[in-house]
């Protein structure tokens, strides 16, 4: 399969969209693990949400206390999140929680 410039560069073009969007959003840090599970510190569901609308993930995509990432976005979180293991996605959750 050959991707064309165009494609190139429409991916290139929503990672920035993606890039300045984090920069005004910079209190929130985004960890991600192999799972494709992702959170963010400062942890609470309102920021979950706020680092959804930033990722543009939908609603269906959110699981209890984490958002999980379709495999079409997978790429896109790599790029301005930490990559961690499962394990440190739990800690998180559970030493956060409410």
């Amino acid at each position: 399969m050959q991707i064309t410039a165009t494609v190139l560069s429409r991916k290139a073009l929503k990672l920035m969209q993606v890039s300045s969007k984090i920069t005004e959003k910079r209190q929130l840090e985004f960890f991600m693990d192999s799972r494709g599970h992702v959170v963010c510190l400062p942890y609470s569901i309102e920021n979950l949400h706020k680092m959804a609308k930033v990722l543009s993930l939908n609603k269906f995509s959110f699981k209890k206390d984490r958002y999980v990432l379709p495999d079409y976005k997978i790429e896109l979180a790599r790029i301005v999140s930490h990559t961690v293991k499962p394990a440190t996605i739990e800690t998180i959750i559970t030493k956060n929680k409410l």
